[in-house]
């Protein structure tokens, strides 16, 4: 049962993370005429939609997952640390610094996106 929990509830939450965030892209960055390009806050989008890209990259990178032969993460391969215990206990606390740096750039990101929608220098 708790397996099942910990697959049935994160999924829809990160999908529903991932769906704002591309509506946030596609409005804001992508089109010529986006808010993000007028917006008087638009350094801290950028630095926010930054923060929440790079997270998310340094979670997979330290994120310790088993294999075949040899367990450890990205980064434990790349040092020659695979199967290393300690360097598992590192990397897993890596990942959990760049998880959270991955959700709190999120969070910011729509905080300073509804920010951006509401000036009436965007023209929302």
């Amino acid at each position: 049962m708790a397996l099942l929990l910990m697959l049935l509830v994160p999924i829809p939450l990160m999908l529903a993370g991932y769906i704002v965030q591309i509506v946030l892209a596609i409005r804001g960055y992508l089109r010529a005429g986006g808010f993000v390009h007028t917006a008087p806050n638009r350094a801290r989008l950028v630095a926010a939609a930054w923060a929440t890209t790079i997270g998310g990259v340094l979670t997979a990178f330290f994120t310790v997952d088993g294999g075949d032969h040899e367990w450890g993460s990205t980064f434990m391969l790349w040092t020659g640390l695979a199967s290393n215990s300690a360097a598992g206990d590192v990397s897993t606390v890596l990942a959990w610094i760049a998880a959270s740096a991955w959700v709190l750039g999120w969070v910011w990101l729509v905080v300073e996106w509804i920010l951006a929608r509401r000036s009436p220098a965007t023209g929302a």
